[in-house]
């Protein structure tokens, strides 16, 4: 078992009750601070169908919910050979994770990456990935923490008519690195009043800190050979970042 010290940079829902979380390692000498490599916390294998953490995967010392910009010593067994989501690493599952600080949401620019595309293989702005696709083409890793251009999302409840269910599905539009893009956000802590509300008919909307937030895009477990991006966390710059234990200037 390795305990990692992870500051949170996304926690999404995927399958309720289960949770994809992820962040970057930190690293600690005296005073000084610097960040690793990111980390994708994931169920071991045979106890959730596609690695999502429920409840027993997350628990906290303090029991409270895990917070995004919230830094956590994370016991881990061991990391995966997960071809596309090269970040995996099995959790100890019933062992708690403990908060150790906080990331300040002013040095949230700090950790802004600048990927040339977002996974683009074969047409620019494709919203999949074939998992054969070599990392090397498309990237050599699954996550990305960036500053979108024009964000803006819309949210619409559909109707499934081959099962007879519906759904609410809100998805991000903007541009990077001059391409479109447009993903699906799994992050439930944004704009959740408008999904709560969403109609059959399409609403868009920008939200009032506009382009100044940063995206932590993925790409997906894997999906009918595909994985999807998905926008995992929207963190804008300036809301106030919640008081915690520790705060960590980077």
């Amino acid at each position: 078992m390795e305990l990692k010290s992870v500051v949170i940079l996304a926690n999404s829902v995927k399958k309720k009750p289960g949770r994809c979380i992820a962040g970057r390692e930190v690293f600690r000498s005296g005073t000084s601070v610097s960040l690793g490599p990111w980390i994708r916390p994931v169920s071991p294998d045979g106890e959730a169908s596609e690695g999502e953490l429920m409840p027993r995967h997350c628990l906290t010392s303090g029991k409270e919910d895990i917070e995004v910009l919230s830094i956590y010593e994370i016991p881990l067994a061991g990391q995966r050979s997960d071809h596309g989501q090269p970040e995996n690493w099995d959790v100890v599952t019933g062992r708690p994770w403990k908060r150790v600080g906080s990331l300040k949401r002013p040095s949230l620019q700090k950790l802004i990456e600048k990927p040339p595309h977002l996974w683009d293989v074969g047409t620019p702005g494709e919203r999949k990935v074939h998992v054969d696709a070599p990392l090397n083409v498309r990237g050599n890793t699954s996550l990305a923490l960036i500053r979108p251009s024009g964000f803006r999302a819309w949210v619409q409840r559909e109707q499934k008519p081959w099962n007879d269910y519906e759904t609410t599905t809100m998805r991000g539009v903007f541009k990077y690195q001059g391409r479109d893009y447009e993903f699906d956000i799994t992050d439930d802590s944004f704009a959740p009043h408008l999904r709560a509300s969403a109609k059959s008919n399409r609403t868009e909307f920008r939200p009032p800190f506009g382009d100044d937030c940063a995206l932590c895009v993925s790409l997906g477990a894997p999906y009918r050979d595909y994985h999807w991006k998905l926008i995992a966390a929207v963190i804008p710059f300036k809301e106030p970042a919640p008081q915690l234990d520790e705060e960590i200037p980077f």
